[in-house]
């Protein structure tokens, strides 16, 4: 869940996307989800860095406070970049661990850093089940939050909205509980339920139509 997407009012808007990922054994992984990279571990210790696709936003697609969709063309697109995905994780327990992600833009860097830190807990685990949660706080530089959830004088003349600039720290917190069913035979079925909520500047722009998103996803994977 990407608390940079709460710029729009909810909706429950049923999509369907295949998913392809793809692990060698010696750590190098290529996925629609997680990019291309390596992923390793060092005894409690694990390590991951990836190239990945940071989406457009388009701001025809941002809504005005009557909720109207095309009004704030003004505010101009932000455009896909690419980035380098780093994260560090350390196992606590078997059932416990902790981890670091930073999301770092290699073009358009005016776009902004991201990172997190969470905490992702075993619930359950047996042969066919898997029952997950994992808790995150989200950070981001002052461009990031600038990009996502500011408004420059520039656009507040062309859009009639109030300057804003929002200040670098943590601007999000989530939440997300999933549970995967697996047989013998290779496939599995992966349901995920979650909420995200933005804090301080993130959750006070003038952009901003609801502080809280909650999600829901369910996957159909067949592994060979």
């Amino acid at each position: 869940m990407n608390p940079s997407q709460l710029l729009l009012r909810w909706r429950f808007m049923p999509i369907v996307l295949p998913v392809f990922d793809y692990q060698m054994e010696n750590g190098l992984f290529a996925s629609t989800l997680r990019g291309i990279g390596y992923r390793g571990d060092i005894g409690n210790f694990d390590y991951s860095a990836s190239l990945n696709y940071r989406p457009e936003r388009k701001s025809k697609d941002l809504r005005d406070s009557q909720d109207k969709k095309g009004t704030l063309k003004g505010m101009g697109n932000v455009k896909a970049s690419m980035v380098a995905d780093v994260g560090l994780g350390y196992r606590l327990t078997d059932y416990l661990s902790v981890n670091a992600q930073m999301n770092l833009p290699l073009t358009e860097d005016k776009n902004g850093n991201s990172m997190q830190l969470g905490m992702d807990a075993s619930l359950l685990q047996t042969d066919q089940h898997q029952i997950g949660w994992n808790i995150a706080t989200h950070f981001a530089d002052s461009k990031y939050m600038q990009t996502y959830y500011g408004v420059t004088s520039r656009q507040s003349e062309k859009t009639g909205l109030k300057d804003y600039k929002p200040r670098a720290g943590i601007y999000a917190v989530s939440t997300e509980l999933s549970w995967r069913y697996g047989g013998t035979d290779g496939w599995s079925l992966t349901t995920k339920a979650g909420v995200a909520q933005l804090l301080r500047d993130a959750s006070k722009g003038p952009l901003i139509r609801r502080k809280t998103e909650p999600g829901a996803g369910l996957m159909v994977a067949y592994t060979f």
